[in-house]
């Protein structure tokens, strides 16, 4: 398995030694990775398909809620707010949890 900084470092091994690096660094910056972990509440990097569906909807419904918190007091043009608006979030950890509940 790899892992690519936005740097361009490669960090390469099996999936338990890139996961221990993630719980040791965090994972902000990591190519791929936030399509695989969510960081909890508490700062723990959890693998997406092993929330439990409760909690998958509620990581949904936070990061859900961050974005659309960001849209107030925006300084878009009507025409630009309504087009961020209608495209929707674009996170790839948060499209990440919907594509995982949607498999469900």
């Amino acid at each position: 398995m790899k892992a690519t900084l936005k740097n361009g470092v490669v960090i390469e091994g099996t999936q338990g030694e890139i996961e221990s690096a993630i719980k040791k660094f965090g994972a902000a910056g990591i190519e791929g990775l936030e399509e695989l972990y969510y960081k909890s509440s508490k700062g723990e990097m959890l693998l997406i398909s092993d929330l439990g569906t409760d909690h998958l909807k509620n990581a949904i419904a936070k990061k859900y809620h961050e974005w659309a918190g960001n849209l107030r007091g925006s300084t878009f043009s009507p025409k630009s707010f309504l087009t961020v608006l209608t495209r929707g979030p674009q996170d790839k950890n948060l499209l990440a949890m919907i594509a995982e509940l949607s498999r469900r």
